[in-house]
């Protein structure tokens, strides 16, 4: 087995936790208004896709674009619930533990599919990377292999040691077409299982 000296770690909901239930501000926003989930959750998928073509788009930039009828649904509503749903967010203290523990003995990386400049969470997980990587910095954007290619090249790293970690499968998926060790976060004490199965050196504490 080759011995592991890179972790390129995704940000949302692998260094950070929801507080709620990730359908929580859109299942708010379907009651108040009696439209179905699922249009909602259709809205927000398009923007977020659009958004990540379109560096610094807000839901006010995009409710003239759209596709998806929203009803009766003010854009007012739309904005409260985006809003809700990114301060719902919170640094997963329980991670930030590790990243302490694996600092000083490999070479550690985020990337994140963040498509806005100045990710609320970057002031304080910086620290702990050699680089905090954002889409809307590249303009690239997970799961393009495009991305992976960028890390590795600009960062000079070797695919066989290095581990990405995601809490979605499709990224994972591309990642290890590179030849990538990966890992499909789904919560921190099955990752810290899997870094001791790989032999990263992690504190006993952790």
């Amino acid at each position: 087995m080759t011995t592991t000296k890179n972790i390129i770690f995704d940000v949302s909901e692998v260094l950070t936790k929801r507080l709620h239930d990730q359908k929580w501000s859109n299942q708010l926003l379907a009651e108040e208004y009696g439209i179905p989930l699922s249009q909602i959750e259709a809205f927000f998928e398009e923007f977020i896709r659009v958004g990540g073509r379109v560096q610094g788009m807000s839901v006010e930039d995009f409710w003239n674009i759209k596709t998806v009828n929203m009803g009766t649904i003010p854009l007012s509503a739309l904005v409260l619930s985006t809003k809700r749903h990114e301060n719902d967010l919170a640094v997963n203290e329980e991670m930030v533990e590790l990243l302490k523990t694996l600092q000083p003995n490999y070479r550690l990386f985020a990337l994140t599919n963040a498509w806005k400049p100045g990710h609320p969470f970057k002031k304080d997980l910086e620290q702990y990377f050699e680089a905090f990587v954002q889409s809307c910095d590249i303009k690239l954007q997970k799961p393009d292999p495009a991305v992976f290619q960028y890390m590795l090249d600009t960062y000079n790293l070797t695919p066989k040691e290095t581990l990405f970690i995601d809490n979605k499968l499709k990224n994972t998926e591309v990642a290890r077409t590179f030849k990538m060790e990966v890992f499909h976060f789904t919560n921190t004490s099955s990752l810290i299982e899997n870094l001791r199965e790989l032999k990263v050196l992690i504190t006993s504490s952790v």
